[in-house]
C-alpha cells in the first residue's frame, strides 16, 4: 500500500516540497533522507518493511558488482523493492565513472536509462526515485524505468528478472502477514527475504548475479538452507560482509551484505570471502569500507548450504587442531534453575535465608577475570526447583565462567576459581576437573587470549553455549608452566586484593597489566603458536576492553612491527634493545689523551 492513499495529499506534498526548492543545490543523499525521515511515519515503516539503506552500503554493492567488463556489451540491472532508488542511483553513479570519459552526455543518459529498471509498490516512494535519478544525472529529464509493482505479484517483474545482469536490492524484512498469505499464490516461504531470493534465483538468467542485503540469518539461519545450497551451485563467488546492528537508521536488525557473482553451472566449490564488521568499528566501514576482519575459505556446496560463515583466524584453529580441550579436562554444566515464572523476590535475598544456599546470581559489572561477582542466596527449596543442576556437587572446588556473554567485543569470557562452597544461577556455568590440573589454572586459560578469541569466533552476542567452551584447546602444560601460571595469577590476585587500596591507581594498573601478562605470555607459551599466528591472535584483540578492572585494549603498541612471542617481548633483553640502553652502556672516554687521538683519527 502507498504512504498515503489520498492522491490529492500526494499531490499537495509533491507541490509543496518540488516546487520550493531547486534541484540544483539538492543531493540525492539529502532528498533520501528528507522521504525517510520526514515523509514516512514508523506505522507505515513497519508495514512496508521500509529501513533504508546507508549510501555507503548501496555505493560498495554496486562498486563491487560492477566492473570495467559490465559495460562492454548492453546491461540490464533490475532493484526489485526498490524504495527511493538507492541502488539504482549507486548503480549510476558506479557506471558513469567506468565509461569512458569522451562518451556524449545524451548517449550515456540513454545507456543509464536503458541499463536500470525499479519496481516499488508505493506510488510515492516511486517518485522520490524517480527524482533521485534526475538528480544524479541532472539536467537530463525523466524517462527511467520505473515501475509500480508489487514484485510478489507482478508479471513484468518476472520478466525483467529473466532478462537481467545485475539484481540488486534491500527488500522488506518483515513476514508475510495473515491476510498477504492468502493473497499471494505459492508462497513456499512466510518469510519476504527468502520468498523474494528463491523467486530471483528460480527466474534469473544463468549468467545473472546477485547484491543483496538480508538479515543476518541468511548467514546459517534454517529458512535459509536452500537459498545457500542454490547460490553454491551457480556461482563460484560469493562475499559476505556481517555488519553490526544500528547500520540503518530506523532499524536495529544485524544484517550482511551478499554479493554473488562467477556464475557457473554444476559449481562443486565456492569461494567465500566473508569480511566481519565490528560494532566500534561501524562508521570506519560506512565511510572507509574497512573491515575488522577478513577470511576467504574455498567451501563444497555443502558445507556452504550449511553455513555460509567462515571463522576468524583460521589459521591459529588449524595450528592448535587435536590438542586437548575443555572437555577433556573438565565436566561442565549450567547453573540452577527455577519454577517458572522467575519471581526474583522469591528465589533471590540478599541475606541469609533457610532452605537458600549462599552463590552468584547474575553477570553484571562486578563480575572480572579471576575475580567472582558480588554474592547473593539461591533458593534450594524443592518446591522452586527446575531440573536436576540442584544435584551437583556444589560443595567441591570448582571453577565458574559466565554463560551470559559480557562483551560485544573479543572478551567474551571472565571466570574465576571457587573454593567457598558457592553455586550459581543458569547465567553461569561451573566447571569442575577430571585431570590434574590445578582449578586456577583453568581459570587462567579460560580467561586467556585463545578461550575468549575461540569463544568469540563462534559465537553472537546472545549466551554462550557450554558445547562452545568445551570445544576450548587446552595447552600440553609441562609441570614447570603450571608452577609458573599459579604463581602469576596468585601475583595478580594479591595485587586485587591488597594493591587496590595500598598502591596509587597508576601503580596498580602498572603492576597488575604486567602480572596480568606475564599469566598470558606463560600460557601462549604452552600453547607454541609460530610468532606470526601469535601476534594475528593477540592483534584480534586491539581496541577492546578487557574484563579488568584497568585499562587494557592491546598487547603490543600499534606501531610495533615485529611479530615476536610475548613471553619474549616481556624480558628485559628485549626492554633493553634500543638506541638509548645502547648509547648508556657506551664507557664513557674521559682520559684527555684519548680523546685528542680519536679527534685526529675523525
Amino acid at each position: 500500500e502507498p504512504v498515503s492513499d489520498d492522491p490529492r495529499t500526494r499531490a499537495v506534498v509533491a507541490e509543496r516540497l518540488w516546487d520550493s526548492i531547486s534541484l540544483e543545490n539538492l543531493s540525492v543523499e539529502s532528498l533520501a533522507y528528507v522521504y525517510e525521515h520526514t515523509l514516512i511515519d514508523d506505522k507505515s515503516r513497519k508495514k512496508l518493511g521500509i529501513h533504508s539503506t546507508p549510501v555507503s552500503i548501496a555505493r560498495y554493492v554496486a562498486g563491487r558488482m560492477l566492473t570495467e567488463a559490465s559495460i562492454g556489451q548492453p546491461l540490464r540491472i533490475v532493484e526489485p523493492c526498490s524504495g527511493h532508488g538507492i541502488f539504482l542511483v549507486a548503480a549510476l553513479e558506479r557506471l558513469r565513472d567506468l565509461l569512458p570519459a569522451g562518451v556524449d552526455p545524451e548517449e550515456r543518459h540513454g545507456f543509464f536509462v536503458n541499463s536500470l529498471a525499479g519496481f516499488e509498490k508505493d506510488s510515492f516512494a516511486l517518485e522520490i526515485s524517480r527524482l533521485c535519478l534526475m538528480l544524479a544525472d541532472f539536467p537530463f529529464p525523466n524517462g527511467w524505468k520505473l515501475q509500480l509493482a508489487d514484485v510478489f505479484d507482478s508479471g513484468p517483474f518476472e520478466k525483467a528478472v529473466a532478462q537481467a545482469d545485475i539484481v540488486l536490492c534491500n527488500p522488506p524484512f518483515e513476514s508475510f502477514t495473515m491476510r498477504e498469505r492468502a493473497a499471494y499464490s505459492g508462497l513456499g516461504s512466510t518469510q519476504k527475504p527468502v520468498e523474494l531470493l528463491t523467486r530471483i534465483l528460480n527466474r534469473l538468467k544463468p549468467s545473472g548475479t546477485l547484491g543483496f542485503v538480508l538479515p543476518r540469518q541468511v548467514l546459517d539461519g534454517t529458512g535459509y538452507k536452500p537459498i545457500r545450497e542454490e547460490l553454491a551451485k551457480r556461482f563460484r563467488e560469493v562475499e559476505i560482509v556481517a555488519l553490526p546492528d544500528r547500520v540503518f537508521n530506523q532499524s536495529q536488525i544485524e544484517t550482511a551484505v551478499l554479493l554473488a557473482s562467477a556464475p557457473s553451472a554444476d559449481n562443486q566449490t565456492v569461494r567465500v570471502s566473508f569480511s566481519h564488521v565490528r560494532d566500534g568499528d561501524r562508521e570506519r566501514y560506512l565511510s572507509d569500507y574497512a573491515v575488522s576482519w577478513r577470511e576467504v575459505e574455498v567451501k563444497s556446496v555443502p558445507s556452504v548450504a550449511a553455513s555460509l560463515k567462515v571463522t576468524p583466524l583460521a589459521d591459529v584453529w588449524a595450528h592448535l587442531e587435536g590438542m586437548p580441550t575443555i572437555g577433556d579436562i573438565a565436566t561442565l554444566h549450567r547453573g540452577v534453575e527455577w519454577q517458572p515464572p522467575f519471581d526474583m523476590e522469591k528465589y533471590i535475598s540478599r541475606t541469609e535465608k533457610r532452605g537458600f544456599w549462599k552463590g552468584f546470581y547474575k553477570v553484571d559489572e562486578t563480575l572480572m577475570a579471576f575475580h567472582p561477582p558480588a554474592t547473593h542466596y539461591l533458593s534450594f527449596r524443592k518446591k522452586d526447583r527446575r531440573g536436576n543442576a540442584f544435584d551437583y556437587d556444589w560443595d567441591s572446588r570448582k571453577v565458574f565462567v559466565n554463560a551470559a556473554t559480557v562483551s560485544r567485543g573479543a572478551w567474551r569470557l571472565a571466570a574465576f576459581a571457587d573454593d567457598q562452597r558457592h553455586c550459581a544461577s543458569q547465567r553461569f556455568i561451573a566447571l569442575w576437573a577430571t585431570a590434574n590440573i590445578p582449578f586456577i589454572v583453568i581459570a587462567a586459560i579460560l580467561n586467556g587470549p585463545v578461550a575468549n578469541a575461540y569463544v568469540a569466533c563462534r559465537e553472537n552476542k546472545l549466551d554462550i553455549r557450554k558445547t562452545t567452551l568445551q570445544g576450548i584447546p587446552v595447552p600440553n602444560l609441562t609441570a614447570t608452566q603450571v608452577q609458573s601460571l599459579s604463581r602469576a595469577v596468585d601475583t595478580y590476585q594479591e595485587l586485587w586484593s591488597d594493591g587496590c587500596s595500598v598502591l596509587k591507581p597508576a601503580d596498580f594498573a602498572d603492576r597488575a597489566r604486567r602480572a596480568l601478562l606475564e599469566i598470558d605470555a606463560t600460557l601462549l607459551r604452552a600453547y607454541d603458536l609460530p610468532p606470526r599466528l601469535e601476534r594475528e591472535l593477540l592483534d584480534f584483540f586491539r581496541g577492546f576492553k578487557r574484563r579488568v578492572p584497568f585499562d587494557f585494549t592491546e598487547y603490543f603498541p600499534a606501531n610495533f612491527g615485529p611479530s615476536i612471542p610475548l613471553w619474549m617481548y616481556l624480558t628485559s633483553d628485549f626492554a633493553n634493545c634500543n638506541a638509548r640502553f645502547l648509547l648508556d652502556s657506551i664507557p664513557r672516554i674521559d682520559d684527555p689523551a684519548l680523546v685528542d687521538a680519536l679527534t685526529e683519527v675523525e
